[in-house]
């Protein structure tokens, strides 16, 4: 592909998926989401009833047709008693007759005091830190493709050498067709709906808004995600535990080196680097803040402490208190996913950075859609207030 042909990748792509977002259920297998292990419209349609207790309660799982997607992958129960028309149940045989006691064992609900948890010392938190270090060499980085379809910005795909396994890194690179340059750089962490998008990075306009203001943003397709889909969140025990201490790593040599690439391009102000990311991106790749220094800023979108089991090496937890630089959250005093008083509070409190660089933005909303308005002033306004207002846009 030559850097002036159209970028086909960021064209809408048509995949099969089930049944969210809608009026009422419809037939299983209607939609043609099929899962990994041959069954249809297993997310969305109906909440389907599981034979494991949790607690007094009894597991509930795969969300349901008039819930947002991301539901598909958070834990979820509900006591034998509810009724409600969103709830169903699957019949399965098998093939000894009998259901294995582990599919029928009781669920061991993960309760974590995030405000009390201690972190762990700093002499091992240098032990850690030294873990995401990697060795400068050369990018060998390409433009792919380029669009320019859009009235206010520009595409580009570009990638470049991975700092492990020699794979290759892909980035979005959004650039606004307003403003001046050098333009000011925020980087995006997909939440888990579109980082679980093994088909590829499609037409994302999340950030649109940051876009139009005159910046550029900058989506690296982090390993494991989009194009580098690599089953991550269906992994189990160790197996589970060991590929996110990689992970996170690789995460950090991700993102590095799309700095890297950034500062070889004149038209991009690697002095005033943003990060944003939501739920999944604003709660789980924290790691990141604390140990990239060309981070200028952060704007975290539906935040907070993950219910999900990580090892030491991965944990916010051990990394949050040792983040200084300037963050907003914005989150909902409804969330259920990561509940205002023992998720997203926790959070806000123990980061680093000093009371007068840091708000919490609490909107009357749920998890996710957030109130467009609020979630672009208070974007905007951070950035402003932490990159410098951007002159000469068209808006």
């Amino acid at each position: 592909m030559s850097p002036g042909e159209h970028l086909a990748p960021l064209l809408p792509v048509v995949v099969p998926r089930s049944n969210f977002d809608s009026k009422g259920p419809v037939p299983v297998g209607s939609l043609g989401g099929i899962g990994p292990y041959g069954t249809f419209d297993m997310g969305g349609n109906v909440r389907e009833w599981g034979w494991n207790k949790a607690g007094d309660n009894r597991w509930l799982l795969g969300g349901a047709w008039d819930q947002p997607i991301h539901m598909y992958t958070v834990s979820n129960n509900a006591p034998p008693s509810d009724r409600s028309a969103t709830n169903g149940f699957r019949c399965a045989v098998y093939k000894d007759g009998d259901v294995p006691k582990k599919l029928s064992a009781p669920i061991e609900l993960r309760v974590v005091n995030y405000r009390t948890a201690p972190a762990v010392s700093d002499e091992v938190f240098r032990t850690f830190k030294r873990r995401f270090s990697y060795d400068r060499t050369p990018l060998n980085a390409r433009v792919e493709a380029t669009d320019h379809s859009n009235a206010d910005w520009t595409t580009e795909k570009v990638t470049f050498d991975a700092g492990y396994g020699g794979e290759r890194v892909i980035a979005y690179l959004t650039i606004p067709k307003s403003g001046t340059p050098p333009y000011q750089i925020v980087v995006a962490f997909p939440g888990l709906g579109p980082f679980q998008n093994r088909g590829g990075i499609v037409q994302y306009n999340a950030n649109d808004f940051i876009v139009k203001s005159g910046r550029v943003v900058v989506q690296p397709v982090f390993k494991g995600s989009y194009e580098r889909w690599d089953g991550l969140m269906g992994l189990v025990g160790e197996e589970y535990l060991r590929t996110f201490r990689e992970r996170t790593v690789q995460w950090y040599q991700d993102l590095g080196r799309t700095l890297d690439y950034l500062t070889t391009r004149r038209e991009f102000d690697i002095d005033r680097v943003a990060f944003t990311g939501l739920s999944f991106g604003a709660s789980i790749p924290l790691p990141l803040l604390a140990v990239e220094p060309r981070l200028k800023a952060a704007v975290l979108m539906s935040a907070g402490f993950s219910e999900l089991s990580l090892p030491p090496e991965a944990d916010p937890i051990n990394y949050v208190s040792r983040v200084t630089i300037p963050i907003v959250m914005v989150g909902g005093r409804y969330d259920y996913v990561l509940p205002l008083e023992t998720s997203q509070r926790p959070l806000f409190e123990r980061f680093g950075t000093p009371p007068s660089e840091k708000r919490h933005a609490i909107l009357d909303a749920g998890h996710t859609p957030l109130p467009r308005s609020d979630m672009v002033r208070e974007t905007l306004d951070w950035l402003d207030r932490y990159l410098g207002p951007v002159t000469s846009t068209r808006q």
